[in-house]
């Protein structure tokens, strides 16, 4: 997502940094953020804002076929697919606080899955199927947790209690990458996807969040930048770490990055 035209609207990049494309041609959006792309690399989702709500849209991969999937009043955000593509976890505060909530592809199904008085935002589906990671603030401080698809088995996987954020799986299931300012800066950390061997990916002065793995498993793509300028680019860097190579490099906000597996 960059608002490099204005708004914030949805580009496409290689991988390194050539061929950068408009991916929506939709001009009534107000706005176009936090995109998540289907396993298969066919569908991308995001969120667009309307007033003081949002919806939920879908868009294939080759810019065509566009489709709204909620209408309201309500903030309805930060989508992410299911592995077989069918359903969609994603935030929302359309019965009061923020809560996991799940809907079908064709916009059908739409059912609550966390019922926190706290904030459980930031949903990441394992690629089993089985489990949804996510952030919440229910024990005041705001960590990573798992729960069952049900929502009937929730495990706290992160106890650093400094704004631990964005969880996202690897495509194996076996590790979550997130982000955390558990050691003074917001940073990439990477962990057991049971929350054991928590370590740090990414060490720079700037801030560093929304981490995408590759669909290969070997790399992350991030954002970095300046918290009180926002001036955002995206990198990525090595899932065992390393230095980080820089992707976009422009003025405006570039955020949110996901992989579109190529043919």
């Amino acid at each position: 997502m960059s608002n490099r035209e204005g708004r914030p609207r949805l580009f496409l990049a290689n991988p390194d940094g050539s061929y950068v494309v408009r991916l929506t041609k939709d001009d009534d959006l107000p706005s176009e953020r936090g995109p998540a792309c289907s396993r298969d690399g066919k569908l991308v989702a995001f969120f667009g804002s309307h007033g003081k709500g949002s919806d939920l849209y879908i868009i294939n991969s080759n810019g065509s076929g566009l489709r709204r999937l909620t209408e309201g009043a309500a903030a309805n955000m930060e989508p992410s697919w299911s592995p077989d593509a069918k359903r969609l976890a994603f935030m929302s505060n359309r019965e009061g606080g923020f809560n996991i909530h799940l809907i079908n592809a064709d916009g059908t199904g739409l059912s609550r899955l966390t019922d926190s008085k706290g904030l459980d935002t930031d949903p990441s589906w394992s690629p089993d199927g089985k489990r949804i990671a996510y952030s919440s603030k229910r024990d005041l401080e705001r960590g990573i947790y798992v729960m069952s698809l049900e929502g009937q088995v929730v495990t706290r996987l992160t106890e650093g209690g400094e704004d631990e954020t964005n969880p996202a799986w690897s495509p194996d299931g076996k590790r979550i990458a997130f982000v955390s300012r558990r050691d003074g800066n917001l940073e990439i950390y990477v962990m057991n996807a049971d929350g054991s061997d928590q370590t740090r990916l990414t060490d720079d002065p700037a801030a560093d969040g929304n981490p995408a793995w590759s669909p290969d498993g070997k790399r992350i793509a991030f954002a970095r930048g300046d918290e009180r300028t926002r001036d955002f680019d995206i990198y990525i860097i090595d899932a065992d770490g390393g230095e980080a190579t820089r992707i976009t490099d422009d003025p405006a906000v570039d955020v949110s990055p996901c992989w579109i597996r190529g043919p």
